[in-house]
């Protein structure tokens, strides 16, 4: 399994969007089979390890943005449309880097 920072939108109570990074779980086939409940921070052991975490939160930033939806019984991610278009076409395309991590916290979505 494999896993990346990406920027997730949530709806506040009035219904308006508001966005977070959290961490995102891939199967081998590159599907999305989790994500985490809570947005996540930089962290790190040392001043060096903080600084990589900082600099994979800023990637994602650069891939498209998605959001939750449920479909029938199961909360799937789906890229967010802005301005009708969806973002991965308002972004210059990247292929997503694969980092190994260990699962942590609470997940949302996913088999």
């Amino acid at each position: 399994m494999s896993w990346n920072y990406r920027v997730l939108q949530h709806l506040d109570h009035d219904g308006d969007p508001y966005y977070e990074i959290h961490e995102v779980y891939y199967s081998k086939d590159g599907a999305i089979e989790g994500w985490t409940a809570n947005s996540v921070g930089p962290a790190g052991s040392d001043p060096q390890e903080l600084e990589k975490d900082i600099k994979l939160l800023k990637v994602a930033l650069t891939r498209p943005i998605l959001k939750a939806v449920v479909d029938g019984e199961r909360e799937l991610l789906v890229e967010v449309e802005v301005g009708g278009v969806p973002s991965s076409d308002n972004v210059k395309p990247r292929r997503p880097s694969r980092l190994k991590g260990k699962i942590t916290g609470e997940f949302l979505g996913g088999k």
